[in-house]
């Protein structure tokens, strides 16, 4: 015979009533500020900990504290799978030079890339303004090898788990949404796998009657309004998904900020502790006599440690069976998947386009010039180019700056040079005043080969050669283009032996012969390790 369970009646703890949820206060079974429960059901003080956190201190507080946690199984995956990413600020001080000569007295940033299966410390980059640019940096450091022995981390993620920041969703990284209506299936949309799009959108099929595109997924029609391309992921092929928000514990990376901070930070001269109430008393006096780190001496005492101690370090943590990062890592990953020099620095680089003047153009208001030679050549492709608009990429520091038009790379950009007023000798002004004759010769051998007549300023082949080189570039104006289009385009090529190796594939897949200078560039290419990381991208017959 089984009974309805005896309720009894319970009091409220009086420091939870006056903060209580009206839905709470107007519970049917709540009165006078008590509750049943079901006999036999605990209730007292200490298992009202879980209601008191979410009412007087909110749902953040009661996730973090009280919500089961659910724990992943690391040793199903292998390292460089999964990478997480974030930053933290350092609790200790370091002097950075100032305009004056003197020093400043500043906190660094460390954005970092965390591999979760090894909790090997991938790449990083300590900075004082931890931005999309830092993270696009740091992501540079961890792919490449680093050259030491003793620090063997390196490789292409096949995913990273990111913060919800604006700078971990920006542009630079994660690339645009493109209106799905302005591109023509499927022709356009096979190019697009090389910028990068997501591959959830590579399957879509137009409905003509609904005009509009869909993707089954199952028994399910999802409608598609846009595709993503471009960005630092997509370029490189790694996936990336967003962690919970205000959930740190399912970033990884935390649980390795907080051994940083009581195993490195805390034994450095200059550490301030978290919070004010912290900060010991030896500070004051250790920033009065400047026997804190300078920035260049704190970032090689961080390198050391991540080297030489933390990953030298046993871990206990699942899936580590009290083995270090470094063996971890090695054992299960001896060869990790590189990156070719050219595409990660594609990639990595910012774009951005911009109008050719007759001087040269601007980038983050630096002025520039073409790097081009000041023969006939020269002259030709700066009447192409001056007045017309482009795209450059450049990397952070400015030491490479790329000039593509239509897709093609034209030539390289450097800092502006101004000529002399007072030196009738100076190469800048020699140099531009040549330039400025054989642009006038480039112009007039061209039409002359346009009317089918030898230019005096250039002989018949040179004359040739210049139109030749007029048609085969497609110098187009950027504004009668279509704007979406046209600026996807411009970015889908990174080096021009990639559109050379291409078009040899077309010819293939026409059933046209090669020639001997084509046949010669197709097999020394296809055994280049540039083709082993753009293989990938080529459409048609190989081999």
């Amino acid at each position: 015979m089984t009974t309805e369970p005896r309720m009894r009646f319970i009091t409220v703890c009086p420091i939870l009533s006056p903060r209580l949820p009206d839905a709470f206060l107007s519970f049917k079974k709540l009165s006078a500020h008590s509750l049943f429960y079901p006999s036999g059901c605990p209730a007292d003080g200490v298992h009202l900990q879980a209601t008191i956190a979410l009412a007087r201190q909110g749902k953040r507080k009661f996730q973090a504290a009280k919500v089961k946690k659910i724990l992943r199984n690391y040793e199903e995956i292998p390292p460089n799978f999964l990478w997480c990413g974030d930053h933290h600020i350092f609790d200790v001080f370091v002097k950075v030079p100032d305009s004056k000569g003197s020093f400043k007295i500043l906190r660094p940033w460390v954005t970092a890339w965390l591999d979760v299966r090894s909790r090997s410390l991938m790449g990083w980059v300590i900075s004082f303004s931890p931005n999309s640019q830092a993270i696009a940096m740091a992501l540079a450091h961890a792919i490449a090898d680093k050259k030491d022995p003793n620090f063997p981390q390196h490789g292409l993620p096949n995913s990273v788990l990111v913060d919800n920041g604006k700078d971990y969703k920006s542009k630079l990284l994660n690339g645009e949404i493109i209106d799905i209506g302005n591109i023509d299936y499927p022709d356009i949309i096979e190019k697009y796998a090389a910028l990068g799009i997501d591959p959830f959108y590579i399957d879509l099929k137009y409905d003509p009657e609904d005009g509009i595109w869909k993707k089954k997924r199952g028994k399910k029609e999802i409608i598609i309004k846009g595709v993503r391309v471009g960005g630092v992921y997509g370029a490189l092929g790694i996936g990336h998904r967003y962690a919970t928000v205000y959930s740190p514990w399912a970033k990884l990376i935390e649980r390795f900020f907080r051994n940083v901070v009581q195993s490195f930070s805390r034994q450095l001269p200059g550490w301030c502790g978290s919070t004010p109430d912290q900060r010991p008393e030896k500070l004051a006096a250790e920033l009065k006599s400047g026997s804190i780190l300078k920035l260049e001496e704190f970032t090689a005492e961080f390198y050391s440690y991540i080297t030489n101690v933390y990953h030298k370090t046993l871990h206990r943590g699942h899936g580590m069976n009290n083995q270090t990062p470094d063996e971890v890592f090695q054992s299960l990953l001896p060869q990790p998947k590189k990156v070719s020099q050219d595409l990660l620095d594609f990639a990595l680089a910012k774009k951005e386009r911009v109008k050719i003047h007759n001087w040269g153009f601007v980038i983050n208001n630096r002025q520039f010039q073409l790097d081009i030679p000041s023969n006939l050549y020269g002259g030709h492709l700066a009447n192409h180019l001056i007045g017309e608009w482009a795209r450059v990429c450049y990397d952070y520091d400015f030491k490479t700056v790329r000039v593509f038009k239509n897709g093609k790379f034209v030539c390289n950009g450097k800092p502006l040079q101004r000529a002399s007023y007072v030196d009738p000798d100076c190469p800048v002004m020699l140099e531009g005043l040549k330039l400025q004759a054989n642009q006038r010769k480039a112009a007039k051998a061209v039409l002359a080969a346009i009317r089918g007549e030898a230019s005096a300023n250039a002989p018949v082949s040179e004359t040739q050669a210049l139109l030749d080189i007029s048609k085969a570039l497609p110098f187009q104006d950027f504004e009668d283009t279509d704007a979406t289009i046209h600026s996807i385009d411009e970015e889908h090529i990174p080096i021009e032996t990639t559109e050379r190796y291409q078009m040899i594939l077309d010819k293939l897949h026409d059933g046209q012969d090669l020639s001997e200078s084509d046949t010669a560039f197709k097999s020394e290419y296809e055994k280049s390790d540039e083709f082993l990381s753009y293989q990938h991208l080529f459409t048609g017959t190989m081999g």
